[in-house]
């Protein structure tokens, strides 16, 4: 004797839904409830409340555009910090890439494959077609990228807000990051907005090899990422020994997924008052 199969699921399984929420369906589990991934967490969703929406954009005609254009290309040649650090990373890790099968994504002119090729002498090479600060500026009215920031135009001590272990990491943890900063403030200056920069550590593969860094940082040679400068919408004046702490949300955009959104919430205290003060951007 057979009966229809209908499983129990717990309610602690069941996800809750807004109305116009993406969901990405990860098993059409029955024709009832369907596994799925939204904002970042697994679970059951009932399948009479989804609607097939547009299809995620991924604008990649724009985004390989704009790497269609060679002065792009020279752009990162000639920036020596970048060549160098990656060269490096290469040449000392040469011995454990012998006779490995490597894939350059996103090759552009192919500079890592011959690199690799030439230093590492791997198996094969494939090329694939395919911290924070507080700073003062001129106003504008939105983030600025390919900003070189001066050292004097700093007015606290950078802080890292966010690592993340490319092996370790998994996809939904670049949905959302969330990361609280503090600096103190070290002069008295008009404050315009946040300065952010990257660093990348390319970690030994074997215990005799050094490690490499990239610091995209101002204290550092520049390089032709520069920095981004995030600009309140109106500057606050700021004292020596004021604390401005707060957070920063980094997102990805649910519609353009190639785009990031920043958020900063933060207040600034000092001995005489404090404020509370809400900005919002979005960046690519």
């Amino acid at each position: 004797m057979s009966a229809p199969y209908a499983p129990v699921l717990s309610v602690r399984l069941h996800l809750a839904l807004n109305k116009g929420q993406a969901v990405r369906v990860l098993k059409k589990s029955n024709e009832n409830w369907w596994w799925a991934n939204v904002d970042g967490r697994e679970g059951y969703v009932p399948v009479s409340y989804l609607n097939k929406g547009k299809q995620v954009q991924w604008q990649d005609e724009e985004y390989f555009g704009n790497y269609g254009n060679l002065k792009l290309h020279q752009e990162m040649l000639a920036d020596k910090q970048r060549t160098e650090a990656y060269l490096n990373a290469i040449v000392n890790n040469a011995e454990c890439l012998q006779h490995k099968v490597i894939l350059d994504v996103g090759c552009g002119t192919g500079i890592l494959s011959m690199l690799c090729a030439k230093h590492a002498q791997p198996k094969k090479s494939g090329w694939g077609h395919f911290s924070l600060g507080l700073a003062k500026d001129d106003l504008i009215q939105k983030p600025k990228h390919d900003y070189v920031l001066p050292r004097d135009d700093c007015l606290a001590l950078e802080q890292e807000i966010l690592k993340l272990n490319i092996r370790t990491v998994a996809i939904e943890d670049l949905e959302e990051q969330t990361c609280k900063f503090e600096f103190t403030v070290q002069k008295d200056e008009t404050m315009h907005g946040f300065c952010a920069w990257f660093e990348v550590e390319f970690h030994p593969l074997s215990k005799d090899a050094d490690m490499v860094s990239l610091n995209t940082g101002p204290d550092h040679a520049l390089t032709h990422w520069k920095q981004d400068l995030f600009l309140l919408d109106e500057p606050i004046l700021v004292n020596c020994g004021d604390v401005i702490s707060g957070h920063v949300t980094i997102s990805r955009n649910p519609k353009f997924r190639r785009h990031l959104r920043a958020s900063y919430d933060f207040s600034l205290t000092s001995p005489d008052n404090e404020t509370q003060i809400f900005i919002y951007y979005h960046i690519k």
